[in-house]
């Protein structure tokens, strides 16, 4: 047990997430062209994604948490997960790269791709409406190419 006189309260550690005066920003996301075997030879598709989260101010950002979501045709949440725990210092960005592995027989349409910084708002940021990043595309089953268009801007 730690104890801290109540005269210097300063002293106790903070796990939390800081940063006054940053600004958290999805910069970039973007899926590559899937690579894989064909039905009969595994029936597995990889296409790889990245996104980029950026810091453009002058206040280092602590305990950065970056969440991601993939949603089926039908909306419902097919992968999720996330970045968290690391700094991001003034002026600085970070690229993270995931492999989403598409199998035969599952569902022909567009899927979502949903990137987020500071999903739970609990940084005091300069901008809040630059947090989201959305990536649309089509999966045509395996044997087909998808398409992947340029990132959209999500609107929040």
């Amino acid at each position: 047990m730690l104890f801290v006189p109540p005269s210097i309260p300063s002293m106790i550690p903070e796990a939390h997430a800081s940063c006054d005066g940053c600004d958290l920003r999805i910069k970039s996301a973007s899926l590559g062209s899937g690579s894989g075997t064909l039905p009969g030879g595994g029936g597995m598709l990889s296409v790889p994604a990245e996104f980029v989260v950026e810091n453009p101010t002058d206040v280092t950002a602590d305990n950065v948490r970056v969440d991601y979501t993939m949603t089926n045709p039908d909306g419902s949440e097919w992968q999720s997960n996330y970045t968290s725990g690391f700094s991001l210092y003034a002026y600085e960005t970070k690229e993270t790269n995931q492999v989403f592995n598409f199998y035969e027989g599952m569902a022909v349409g567009t899927y979502t791709w949903t990137i987020t910084a500071d999903l739970s708002n609990t940084f005091n940021e300069t901008n809040e409406g630059n947090n989201v990043k959305v990536v649309t595309f089509e999966f045509h089953g395996l044997g087909a190419a998808a398409d992947t268009p340029a990132d959209t801007p999500a609107d929040t």
